[in-house]
């Protein structure tokens, strides 16, 4: 069960990081482009978490304070990443340890969760400016996970 409960939190963290990842391309990709070729090129373009950090940093989209949580995810991601095979490797032989590494990880997932909040409420800002009904994109995505088998 303990084990579990670890592997269930290496997952939502890392699923969480994707998420951020994933929210912070979309956001370079729409602010950077002006056409749906420049779009997909620069959405297909990969980078690294600290990259993407970095060039929405430079776009001066975020305030001072939501860059600091933006960098503290990604030092947490990274600290995360680095390190967890010596963690996960040792806290197997320790329940104490592994409740405590678990402890560790839900910590992280909120605080990278944190930082996709920010980005995500940037993306649906941008898309209201824009004239795009939000709910119609997320009426489309929710079926689109509905009938993903008929797809």
């Amino acid at each position: 069960m303990k084990r579990t409960l670890l592997e269930a939190s290496v997952g939502k963290v890392t699923i969480t990081a994707n998420g951020l990842e994933s929210n912070l391309l979309l956001l370079f990709s729409v602010i950077t482009t002006n056409n749906d070729d420049d779009f997909e090129k620069q959405y297909s373009k990969i980078r690294t978490l600290g990259v993407l950090i970095n060039e929405v940093k430079n776009l001066n989209v975020f305030d001072d304070n939501s860059m600091s949580i933006l960098i503290e995810a990604k030092v947490q991601r990274n600290s995360f990443t680095h390190a967890l095979s010596d963690k996960y490797v040792a806290s197997i032989s320790d329940s104490g340890s592994m409740f405590q590494l678990i402890q560790e990880f839900i910590a992280i997932e909120q605080t990278i969760d944190k930082a996709d909040r920010l980005v995500v409420k940037k993306l649906h800002s941008l898309a209201t400016e824009g004239g795009v009904d939000v709910r119609d994109i997320k009426k489309q995505a929710k079926l689109a996970v509905n009938n993903w088998e008929n797809a």
